[in-house]
């Protein structure tokens, strides 16, 4: 069963709270960067519906905690790139898929027998996310993972219609570079003898996976990704503008 709440447009003073002892995403950015980002949460919080399922319990941490995480990929493009994300269903720990799953159409990833999953998103549909997950990562962004920026990059990829890995770049030239940059990366990823150290082996999956777990550690360990990867690292930091705001 399925329990629908939704924010109100004010933060309250404990919501704040929650916002500014935030490790992963308050202490790098400037005071006109700290300003947009409690805007953002506050009108995510205030379109976006929360449902919880499976037991779980909301509060204002849980809610205030993923708008906040979700908010910061957008923080140069503002809040109507979500435009197509309504609601948001969280459970309290990892839910059980069967059959196939995969959200490039017609790439999907298949599998036999019941798994656990993390989160979800869906094109035209809900963001599904697994509590425990979001908090482990918030916890430990040194590990270079969070279900929550994966999950709406995955969003930002869908803006164009299709999950491919790329989303709006501004252009034909911009895409012919991404998709040449997304491609040379996973030949890379796929030739490699062992597992990328900084991108795991699910970027490995397809270009949209890639996007969503390079979008990953971009925000909470960068300079791994810098190192490791700078084309991918370059492109990413073109298309988020971490340091810049918009109005």
């Amino acid at each position: 069963m399925l329990h629908r709440h939704r924010h109100s447009d004010s933060l309250s003073p404990d919501s704040l709270a929650i916002i500014t002892r935030d490790s992963a995403t308050w202490p790098e950015l400037d005071a006109e960067g700290r300003e947009r980002l409690i805007d953002l949460t506050r009108r995510f919080l205030g379109h976006t519906d929360f449902e919880s399922a499976g037991g779980a319990v909301l509060d204002d941490t849980m809610r205030v905690t993923i708008a906040l995480h979700a908010s910061r990929l957008v923080l140069a493009h503002g809040i109507d790139a979500y435009r197509n994300v309504h609601s948001i269903i969280v459970y309290p720990s990892s839910m059980i898929h069967r059959g196939e799953r995969g959200v490039a159409p017609g790439s999907p990833v298949c599998n036999a027998t019941p798994t656990p999953i993390l989160g979800e998103a869906m094109l035209h549909g809900p963001v599904v996310l697994a509590w425990d997950a979001v908090a482990r990562d918030i916890r430990h962004p040194e590990r270079g993972r969070n279900v929550v920026y994966h999950e709406f990059a995955h969003t930002l990829d869908m803006l164009t219609g299709a999950t491919d890995g790329m989303p709006p770049v501004g252009g034909r030239p911009a895409e012919l570079r991404w998709e040449a940059m997304m491609n040379t990366t996973l030949t890379s990823l796929r030739a490699a003898e062992f597992e990328d150290p900084v991108l795991g082996s699910y970027a490995e999956t397809n270009a949209a996976e890639c996007f969503a777990v390079a979008t990953e550690v971009f925000f909470t360990t960068p300079q791994r990704l810098a190192t490791a990867h700078p084309d991918l690292y370059e492109a990413l930091t073109g298309f988020y503008r971490p340091q810049q705001s918009r109005r």
